[in-house]
C-alpha cells in the first residue's frame, strides 16, 4: 500500500506539470517535453551497462536537441521545413565527426549507441508535436494530445491496479514476469470506456475512431512497455533512475509513449488521409 500511494503521488505531480503546460500553451507544453527529452536521454546514456562504449553525452544530448528542433519547426512552422533538414544533417555529420577526431576504441559501437538513442527517445518524444495538427492546419488541437495521456495513463493505472488485485497468468514471464494477462486485459477495458466517455465531448473523431485509439494506445503502450523491460532484464537492473519515486526514472515513465506515439502519429494521418 505505501508503494501504492508513493506511486501515485508522484504520478499526480507528474500529471499536474503535464496537463498544466498543456492547457496553458502548446508551446509551452512542447518546452517541457524538450526539457524531458533530454533528460530521459541523458539518463539512458549514463546507463552503467554502457559504461564500457562510454557514449559521449554532450554529443547524443546536442543531436537529440537538433532532432526536436526539427520535428518542431515541421510542424510549427512548415515553410521553414529546409532548416530542418539543415539542423538533422548537422547533427548526424557531427556523430561521425566526433568519433573521427576522438580516436577512441569501438567508435561505430558509439556512433550506433548515439542513434539508438536518438530513435528510441528523441524521435518519439518529437512527433508529440505533431498530435497538436490532427488536421493538418495551423490551428493547434491540445485536447487530442491532453486525451492521448489520458488513454496513456488509464491503461497504466488500471493494469497496474487489476494486476496487483487479480492478477494470475504472467503476461509475458521471460520478460515482465510482474505483468499478468488480467492486468492488461483490465486496462484494455478501463481504456475502452475511457474512449467512449472522450467520444462524447470530443467530436475530432468519431466513436469507433476513439475507439481504435485507444486499442493502438493500450496494445503499442504494452509493447512498449515490455521492450523497456527487455531492456532492464538484458542489463540485470530494476529502475532506469531514481527521478520519480516510486516510478524509477523517465525511461520507466515514458516507455509506454515511445512505441505508441509513432503508432499514434500514423494512425492520425492515416485517418486523415481517408477522411479528405
Amino acid at each position: 500500500m505505501k508503494t501504492f500511494l508513493i506511486r501515485s503521488a508522484s504520478a499526480l505531480v507528474f500529471g499536474v506539470v503535464m496537463i498544466g503546460s498543456l492547457l496553458l500553451n502548446a508551446w509551452l507544453f512542447s518546452g517541457v517535453m524538450f526539457v524531458v527529452t533530454l533528460l530521459t536521454l541523458r539518463e539512458f546514456y549514463s546507463l552503467d551497462s554502457w559504461k564500457s562504449l562510454k557514449p559521449d553525452l554532450f554529443t547524443g544530448l546536442l543531436c537529440g536537441s537538433l532532432l526536436y528542433i526539427s520535428v518542431f519547426i515541421i510542424f510549427f512552422f512548415p515553410d521553414w521545413m529546409y532548416i530542418s533538414l539543415i539542423l538533422m544533417a548537422i547533427a548526424f555529420s557531427v556523430l561521425f565527426i566526433t568519433e573521427l577526431f576522438r580516436l577512441r576504441e569501438n567508435p561505430f559501437s558509439r556512433i550506433a549507441l548515439t542513434v539508438l538513442g536518438l530513435i528510441y527517445i528523441a524521435l518519439p518524444l518529437s512527433l508529440l508535436n505533431g498530435l497538436f495538427f490532427i488536421h493538418f492546419n495551423p490551428v493547434p488541437v491540445t485536447t487530442l494530445v491532453l486525451f492521448y495521456f489520458i488513454l496513456i495513463w488509464t491503461n497504466d493505472t488500471m493494469a497496474y491496479i487489476t494486476g496487483m488485485l487479480l492478477g494470475r497468468h504472467p503476461l509475458y514471464k521471460a520478460v515482465s514476469p510482474k505483468k499478468t494477462i488480467e492486468g492488461s486485459l483490465g486496462g484494455l477495458v478501463f481504456t475502452l470506456i475511457g474512449a467512449w466517455i472522450i467520444s462524447q465531448f470530443n467530436t475530432d473523431l468519431g466513436l469507433f475512431s476513439w475507439l481504435g485509439f485507444a486499442v493502438i494506445v493500450v496494445v503499442f503502450g504494452t509493447l512498449g512497455d515490455l521492450i523497456e523491460s527487455m531492456m532492464k532484464r538484458s542489463m540485470q537492473i530494476k529502475d532506469s533512475g531514481n527521478i520519480m519515486p516510486g516510478h524509477g526514472g523517465l525511461l520507466d515513465r515514458f516507455d509506454a509513449v515511445f512505441y505508441s506515439a509513432p503508432a499514434i502519429f500514423a494512425y492520425l494521418y492515416i485517418h486523415y488521409l481517408v477522411h479528405l
